[in-house]
């Protein structure tokens, strides 16, 4: 039975942080102490994802206090257990558990703009995959950190998400994670005729 569970810093750190590292290129890492920092202030949940005791994927989710918004910061599934189901089965966990909020938001890399034809395919993939399951493309496109991201949200409830308060409520988390100065230098929103 698939199920998604919450883990601590000692966990994560043992069985997590490897995959993690292994998963995603250093350029869309945070730091460890990034990330432990933000664990201890209660701002990141760390999901382990398990299939009958077998460890097949994991989660990294941010939410800030009086926000509506979960943040998916990174989600993967274990090489040798993709196109299984586990990903979108997962999806619907994380709905259903997080259905207080408004809406689960999440970025991928922009499609198009990867170094090569193997990493334009994974992007249109990873689009596809996030489209299939319900989530809404965004009408702005994010520059973090001099890497192109594409924003989408799922909404968890029947409220209607305005993109001016959930843009709000993005730049908000990054300066929790980041710091004010940061984010004012290595992030900014590249489409903004949406607010027209």
């Amino acid at each position: 039975m698939l199920k998604i569970e919450s883990v601590d810093m000692k966990e994560f750190k043992k069985t997590i942080y490897p995959k993690y590292k292994e998963m995603f290129p250093k350029r869309e890492r945070r730091p460890l102490i990034n990330i432990n920092r933000t664990y201890k202030k209660g701002y990141t949940n760390i999901m382990k994802i398990i299939n009958d005791n077998t460890f097949v994927g994991f989660a990294i989710l941010e939410v800030l206090p009086n926000s509506k918004y979960i943040w998916l910061d990174y989600f993967a599934i274990l090489d040798e257990y993709q196109n299984k189901g586990y990903g979108t089965n997962v999806i619907k966990l994380l709905k259903d558990q997080f259905k207080n909020y408004n809406a689960i938001f999440i970025e991928i890399e922009k499609e198009g703009l990867g170094d090569s034809n193997k990493e334009n395919e994974l992007r249109s993939k990873r689009a596809n995959f996030y489209k299939k399951l319900g989530f809404i493309k965004l009408r702005y496109d994010l520059e973090l950190y001099k890497v192109i991201y594409t924003p989408y949200v799922l909404k968890t409830t029947n409220i209607k998400i305005r993109e001016d308060v959930l843009y709000d409520e993005i730049f908000r988390v990054y300066e929790q994670f980041t710091g004010e100065e940061f984010v004012n230098k290595y992030c900014r929103i590249i489409k903004d005729d949406f607010w027209n």
